[in-house]
């Protein structure tokens, strides 16, 4: 936002924060200032007692009476999952072979290496 406001790069707004105190103080009461704002509409939001905001209320403060989403992937039975991993290599030599790989020509036109090209 203040990037914008001042018509440069958001690179720019941090070097000047790492390299200006002052400016870091002033960046870091403006977060400050901004998290207060929306712990206050967060508190707000439960105060109506908005479904959304007890949920993320109890999952973010609730952890450790199980307000957790968690999933949890195992194989059969609970064991731990089996895998296998199979490595496939297709050498490609000419534009004939890649037709024949390649639903769409033009696609294999672009593969640079085709035809000796490269």
């Amino acid at each position: 936002m203040a990037a914008a406001k001042l018509r440069c790069d958001q690179n720019t707004i941090g070097n000047y924060i790492n390299r200006y105190p002052a400016i870091k103080a002033v960046a870091e009461q403006l977060r400050g200032e901004r998290l207060d704002n929306a712990e206050d509409k967060l508190q707000a939001a439960l105060d109506r007692n908005e479904a959304w905001a007890i949920c993320f209320y109890l999952k973010c403060q609730a952890k450790h009476r199980g307000y957790t989403e968690r999933t949890e992937l195992t194989g059969a039975d609970g064991k731990p999952i089996q895998t296998q991993t199979e490595v496939v290599e297709t050498l490609v030599r000419t534009r004939e072979e890649a037709a024949h790989l390649l639903p769409d020509l033009d696609r294999a036109s672009a593969v640079p290496g085709l035809n000796g090209e490269h």
